[in-house]
């Protein structure tokens, strides 16, 4: 063949035909220039630390355990970045040599990603390398973090079109078993990290041997559609999560019904009646009959996690038996209406709203009660104190079940306060 007969675009495109028939050549041909020495670990390294502390959101929602509550992104200038400052490549050019392939194929809308591609590519560049251990291996990890970042915010934007209550997404966290990584390593940098660790480093892994040597390219496809299955799952299994608790929230309006002799309180009543409330409570919590009240109860078991209503009875009577000669008891439930009370007038002041609806208030008081950023001096007081009792009388009851009956304690309290005339 005469190769004269060409234009130059014409000779370059078929050269690549004729070489270029593998991931692993394309990007030989692409990364060509590019040096995988420490300075461009240094430059990824920044990226990495860059994006999680892009922001106030990215750096509470990375170091944090919940999803949803505030916002990560995953910018079309982050992606500028990564390909014009970090590796130095054209992207335009590697996306259109990778869709030539024939092992690639371009309606796989995540598996023939150029992002998620050069990723994994990457990793094995860097793992062939001849940098210290330490080196290539911090490499390859933030590397595939950032993958995990892009893929994450992609699902997260799907899925959380607006965001979610803090409350509601803390009542998921709660309902979480300890299979989930999130509840087992306390934050997505953490589980991003492990995800990272466990596809390059583990013993176990069935990716590592193609990331090492980039190739072939059906299992290098496969790590990133692993990968992205994986954080499907996340996502996916938060937002079930997230409807059951939901279902469960819609269960505390059921209780309105306890409340309708109170119906048409305003908040200047319940700022003058809090003596009564609690002279009310005080009376009743020394007598067990009149203080444990089984259809409460069962309001409660609806809307709680790692519930046991034999558990909560006992905890109830426990604290029923102990409280009359115990000043300490006392004095807890003080702080706790205080609390409470004072949490009520301010929610109904911010909201201008001057009728007390009860139900809304026991859903955001079950909310403020299990949150895990509480900061509140005064509420963490309330918490340890719950905790101490429950834990001094059941000494073999595990950390969720203890978390689900101080929650619960701490709303029947009140439950139990606000429903005097109903029972009087």
């Amino acid at each position: 063949m005469d190769y004269r007969l060409y234009r130059v675009s014409d000779y370059s495109l078929l050269i690549k035909e004729l070489y270029m028939n593998t991931l692993l050549e394309v990007f030989d041909y692409h990364f060509r220039k590019v040096k995988f020495d420490a300075r461009l670990a240094h430059r990824i390294y920044t990226f990495e630390r860059n994006f999680v502390n892009k922001n106030q959101q990215h750096v509470e929602f990375f170091n944090g355990n919940l999803l949803g509550v505030v916002k990560v992104v995953f910018t079309p200038t982050d992606y500028g970045v990564w390909f014009d400052e970090v590796l130095e490549v054209d992207d335009t050019e590697l996306a259109t040599d990778i869709g030539r392939l024939p092992t690639v194929n371009e309606k796989w809308e995540v598996g023939s990603d150029t992002f998620y591609i050069t990723c994994v590519m990457l990793c094995g560049y860097f793992y062939r390398s001849n940098l210290s251990i330490k080196v290539k291996n911090d490499a390859m990890r933030n590397i595939l973090m950032i993958m995990q970042y892009k893929m994450i915010t992609s699902n997260l934007a799907n899925y959380f079109k607006y965001q979610a209550s803090r409350e509601v997404m803390e009542a998921v966290k709660e309902t979480m078993s300890k299979k989930f990584h999130i509840k087992k390593l306390g934050s997505w940098y953490n589980v991003f990290k492990n995800r990272a660790d466990d596809f390059l480093f583990s013993n176990e892994s069935i990716h590592k041997n193609a990331i090492y040597n980039s190739s072939p390219d059906a299992k290098i496809i496969y790590v990133i559609t692993d990968t992205k299955t994986r954080i499907n799952s996340i996502v996916k299994n938060h937002w079930e999560l997230l409807k059951e608790v939901q279902e469960k929230e819609k269960k505390i309006v059921d209780s309105k019904i306890y409340f309708q002799s109170e119906d048409g309180m305003e908040l200047s009543d319940l700022r003058r009646d809090v003596s009564v409330y609690r002279t009310y409570i005080h009376s009743i919590i020394g007598i067990a009959d009149s203080f444990v009240k089984e259809e409460l109860i069962e309001i409660l078991a609806k809307v709680m996690p790692k519930w046991s209503t034999n558990l909560f009875t006992k905890v109830l009577t426990d604290f029923s038996n102990e409280y009359s000669e115990n000043h300490d008891l006392q004095n807890l439930i003080n702080e706790i209406l205080t609390h409470a009370f004072e949490y009520m007038y301010d929610k109904i002041h911010l909201t201008h709203n001057s009728n007390i609806d009860y139900p809304f208030i026991l859903q955001k008081l079950k909310g403020i009660y299990q949150s895990s950023i509480a900061s509140d001096p005064r509420l963490l007081q309330i918490r340890k104190e719950v905790t101490d009792f429950i834990v001094r009388h059941n000494r073999h009851t595990s950390d969720a079940l203890v978390s689900s009956m101080r929650t619960g304690f701490l709303l029947y309290i009140i439950f139990r306060t606000l429903t005097r005339r109903h029972y009087s």
